[in-house]
């Protein structure tokens, strides 16, 4: 028998599964009154077909029955929808039996004959649990879905941001250069720019550290890439290039934005190496004998000119390069990595220890040992700021 009453008051629909009348229409009359839509079933073979076939919220249904037992029942309802509260009902006094319902995933046991107010409770604390089961993973996979969206965004800005960096740089029959860049986040602040100022002997290289990291310093480093463009334009020298670019960033980087900047030109004819520092930190440059010069960083940080009228702004200065040496220019993602233990950050002391062996190695190979030194004092392979590492040999 098949039957359907439809109240306003709450509209689920709730299956009864019961080969006795009386039983099943008593708990049908108890329902009814709740105001519940009740669809009652004497046939276990057919309420499961039409359970297969319709939307249900509950199902209630006798343990013993002719055709099949409700455990039965119960097993195949889980197969087609593993989430519907299913409450078992028997005249039964074995309380095993009310053990074996609840261990087979039953969601609660009634004895006969069913109480009134007892079946609408637990009705109604079933269906409201439900309910929030139900708003709960339908929030999670909206969750997921925009994770999965986000993720999806990530990866196609990593790969904007990563046109931004040269893959490598312009190497020569003088100088051979090995660039290594890791954001900490999918994408990151560093910045790297190459300069062919009008003369073929000359090569630029601005090394820019962004303030912060992730998504805002990576639209930061795609608004540099058009800054650094237009002033190309008009090939300034090292010294007019720092000052518009820091009266561009000035201008257009929000409040508070600030960059950390070494400029470096590599004069081939004369062997001698140009600089620039923006309060960025020091370089290194490592001679074959083992001896190592640490080039400290000046004053005045790019976009904060405003702090810094009254100093001479990004003197240039000078010095000489000889065959095999080795210079090594980074972001302080490299000297502010912590160790193992997050009690201490390396610094530039302890960097500086490590150059002496990378004497005489090429700049592939000069990198790879500074990258590897790097992850064995970290305990890992990523770190808490965006890493750039430049290695220039000249030859």
């Amino acid at each position: 028998m098949v039957t359907g009453t439809i109240n306003n008051l709450t509209l689920s629909r709730i299956m009864i599964v019961d080969d006795d009348p009386s039983s099943s229409l008593l708990v049908e009359k108890y329902l009814d009154s709740g105001g519940f839509i009740t669809f009652s079933f004497d046939n276990p073979a057919l309420a499961l077909e039409e359970f297969k076939n319709s939307r249900f919220d509950m199902v209630i249904t006798d343990i013993q029955m002719k055709s099949f037992n409700g455990f039965e029942l119960l097993e195949h309802l889980r197969q087609v929808n593993a989430d519907i509260p299913v409450v078992m009902m028997t005249d039964s006094e074995d309380t095993q039996l009310a053990i074996r319902a609840i261990r087979a995933g039953a969601n609660d046991y009634l004895l006969k004959p069913i109480s009134k107010t007892l079946l609408l409770n637990t009705i109604e604390r079933l269906l409201q649990h439900a309910r929030l089961q139900n708003t709960n993973r339908q929030y999670m996979q909206k969750l997921r879905e925009r994770e999965q969206y986000l993720n999806r965004q990530l990866r196609l800005a990593r790969k904007i941001h990563r046109a931004i960096i040269p893959n490598q740089l312009p190497s020569s029959d003088k100088v051979t250069f090995s660039l290594c860049y890791e954001p900490c986040d999918e994408i990151g602040g560093d910045f790297i720019h190459v300069r062919r100022p009008g003369n073929q002997d000359l090569i630029g290289v601005l090394l820019a550290d962004i303030s912060g990291h992730g998504i805002p310093a990576a639209l930061l480093a795609a608004m540099l890439k058009n800054i650094v463009a237009e002033i190309d334009a008009v090939s300034p020298g090292m010294h007019e290039f720092m000052i518009e670019f820091d009266n561009r960033v000035s201008k257009n980087f929000p409040f508070g934005q600030f960059i950390a900047a070494s400029y470096l030109e590599f004069d081939l004819k004369n062997n001698q190496l140009n600089y620039i520092q923006a309060n960025i930190e020091p370089f290194f440059i490592v001679h074959t004998n083992g001896e190592v010069d640490e080039i400290l960083s000046g004053k005045g940080l790019i976009g904060l000119s405003h702090l810094h009228k009254n100093d001479p702004r990004f003197p240039v200065f000078s010095t000489s390069l000889k065959k095999g040496d080795l210079v090594l220019a980074h972001s302080d993602g490299l000297t502010e990595a912590w160790n193992k233990s997050g009690k201490s950050i390396l610094g530039a002391k302890e960097l500086k220890k490590w150059l002496p062996k990378l004497a005489g190695m090429s700049a592939v190979d000069a990198l790879n040992s500074v990258h590897g030194e790097l992850i064995n004092f970290a305990g890992a392979s990523d770190f808490e700021d965006d890493l750039t590492i430049l290695v220039a040999e000249i030859k």
